[in-house]
């Protein structure tokens, strides 16, 4: 049976001193999600829990990947309106939705973005937040999240505590990589009392370089190619990432990471 988060305005709106126009767009949002022809379940209380963190409330410019139908980027774009808030969700149906719900809601704060992130130039070293839940591994969302935090900024991602031995040593050394570091593992419970883990981290050096050094930034292409690495849980060699490294650069790093999880899918199908 799916689980479906039950959502307790009353509850939600104590706990975190939301006021009633807050909780008026969430309102609509929840009534929006429950519309939907397949029945899109809302995580609002989920993703309320980032407003426990500093790193979130006090944000200016936040990006949410993958946002999918609303979690968590649109719940707190609608509680935070002095932040703005991009939606990078690469699903144009999704897309759709989002940019909809948010006019239904009067959020003036809101910018959908249609694609990948690797796609997305325009927003790199130019956020202070970037979140992201369940969109990928984590490792491969600090991959993705890096090039547009600046100097300072942190990136979130809302994990499972029951993911917690997977996740940390695979997220520290990609962090190490990518001039970030952790500094919390922020545990809370969800109003249902199911427990939640917010992984902080800070972008520590400038945008594309690595903690204390000076490399050259990472292509679209070399992040593809370590995402796929990642999700593959393949050790390459640093031939095969050069070889995989053109392929991706020709085909574009969104189609690459597509065709590749296609073939990968049929493998795995034929049992190989």
């Amino acid at each position: 049976m799916t689980y479906v988060e039950p959502y307790q305005p009353d509850v939600l709106a104590a706990r975190y001193e939301l006021p009633g126009a807050a909780m008026d767009r969430l309102s609509t949002l929840v009534a929006a999600l429950t519309g939907v022809r397949n029945n899109a379940r809302p995580k609002v209380a989920d993703a309320l829990t980032g407003l426990e963190l500093e790193e979130v409330r006090n944000a200016s410019r936040m990006a949410d990947l993958g946002t999918g139908m609303h979690c968590p980027g649109l719940v707190l774009a609608a509680v935070l309106p002095d932040t703005e808030v991009t939606l990078v969700e690469k699903n144009p149906l999704r897309c759709l939705f989002l940019e909809r719900t948010a006019r239904s809601m009067r959020l003036a704060n809101v910018e959908v973005v249609e694609g990948s992130v690797l796609d997305w130039t325009e927003g790199r070293a130019t956020c202070d937040l970037v979140t992201s839940r369940a969109a990928a591994p984590v490792p491969t969302l600090l991959e993705w999240a890096a090039p547009l935090l600046v100097p300072g900024g942190s990136f979130v991602a809302w994990v499972g505590p029951e993911h917690a031995d997977d996740v940390a040593p695979a997220a520290a050394d990609a962090a190490a990589a990518l001039g970030l570091r952790r500094t919390a593992v922020h545990r809370t419970t969800i109003v249902d009392s199911r427990e939640r883990d917010l992984h902080v981290f800070e972008k520590t050096g400038a945008a594309g370089t690595a903690a204390g050094t000076d490399v050259e930034p990472r292509t679209d292409a070399a992040i593809a190619v370590a995402s796929l690495a990642l999700e593959w849980q393949a050790g390459l060699d640093q031939a095969e990432r050069e070889e995989l490294a053109l392929l991706a650069d020709r085909l574009g790093a969104h189609r690459f990471l597509r065709e590749s999880r296609r073939l990968m899918r049929e493998l795995r199908r034929r049992g190989r």
